[in-house]
């Protein structure tokens, strides 16, 4: 399968199918809508890199959005908004 293009992905749908299908708890504050994945010799997810580069807007290169509690949207991650959620401003 190809992946998704970026603007093919129906983020209000996304979004309100994971308020409906998981816990409060479960539902993601991040996305992260990329080209490709790293896999391992034996098929596993590099997650170490992922887990490094976190949400850092900088770093990723891929298109990163944030579920903002406020209003239950994705809105697309700019460095502005990752200070604001690193300062405290946007509580997750």
């Amino acid at each position: 399968a190809t992946p998704c293009a970026e603007q093919e992905i129906d983020l209000p749908g996304l979004a309100a199918h994971m308020r409906d299908c998981l816990p409060g708890y479960a539902v993601p504050r991040f996305l992260r809508v990329g080209s490709r994945t790293s896999l391992t010799g034996t098929f596993k997810y590099q997650k170490t890199g992922l887990k490094t580069e976190a949400y850092h807007v900088a770093q990723v290169e891929d298109a990163l959005y944030l579920l903002t509690p406020a209003d239950e949207s994705w809105q697309k991650l700019t460095p502005d908004l990752q200070k604001r959620v690193d300062d405290g401003d946007i509580r997750l």
